[in-house]
């Protein structure tokens, strides 16, 4: 039996005994799961309307270093539409706002609503970063996976070019694990019934937040099989 207090922040889930069986046994057969280090949520602006950019406008060489392509969305094995750039403004960032004339222009009319967000009035952030940037590694170039947090089906794509994107989505990287496999389970129809029955819902949609892909249950084979789904993948 389980504890009340064992159930605390996580999912309480609904699912006849044949259901049940299946799931247990997949999750008995399980022998890795992905840490908290190894998942993030993409960037929080707040307002990403003051950090976005249209590709036509004109920058100097410091702007340039600092736009970013931006991603909303991703689908199954590919990539997601761009919208745009986005000042990637993070506070570790060395640069001179003073430096960045058209980036500092947009930003100005946002100025107020700027000022009034709550890592600013804490003094943890000057008035013209992005609220929580998250960790640049999980963008930078470099093997990767990018999901969408709110899906029909998984929809996890494989990607070792710069990715940079939205709240709407999700970033795994790590080193434990060939990441073309993971993608490949992850994808799986075995996937998608683990997360109907065990992980969020929306609606008719997938909740796929952080928590979620921590107790997806994976099974890693020996290196004939996980081969198999690479070269697919």
């Amino acid at each position: 039996d389980i504890l009340p207090i064992e159930m605390i922040n996580k999912n309480i889930s609904f699912s006849t005994s044949e259901f049940s069986s299946i799931l247990n046994k997949i999750q008995g057969k399980s022998n890795f799961k992905l840490t908290e280090r190894e998942v993030a949520q993409g960037i929080v602006a707040d307002p990403d309307k003051a950090f976005m950019f249209d590709q036509s406008q004109d920058f100097n060489d410091n702007e340039k270093k600092l736009l970013k392509k931006y991603f909303t969305s991703v689908e199954r094995y590919n990539t997601g539409k761009q919208r745009g750039l986005i000042a990637y403004l993070n506070k570790s960032e060395k640069f001179e706002i003073e430096n960045l004339a058209n980036i500092k222009n947009q930003l100005l009319e946002y100025k107020k609503e700027l000022k009034n967000r709550r890592e600013v009035k804490n003094g943890r952030l000057n008035w013209f970063n992005l609220h929580w940037p998250r960790d640049e590694r999980f963008f930078e170039n470099g093997a990767k996976i990018i999901c969408g947090v709110r899906v029909k089906k998984p929809s996890f794509y494989y990607t070792e070019e710069e990715y940079y994107g939205s709240r709407a989505l999700n970033f795994i990287k790590t080193e434990r694990i060939n990441l073309k496999y993971l993608a490949g389970i992850l994808n799986s129809k075995l996937t998608f019934f683990w997360l109907k029955n065990r992980g969020k819902q929306l609606g008719d949609l997938l909740q796929v937040d952080k928590g979620p892909l921590l107790e997806i249950p994976i099974f890693v084979g020996d290196i004939k099989k996980q081969k198999e789904i690479i070269d697919i993948v």
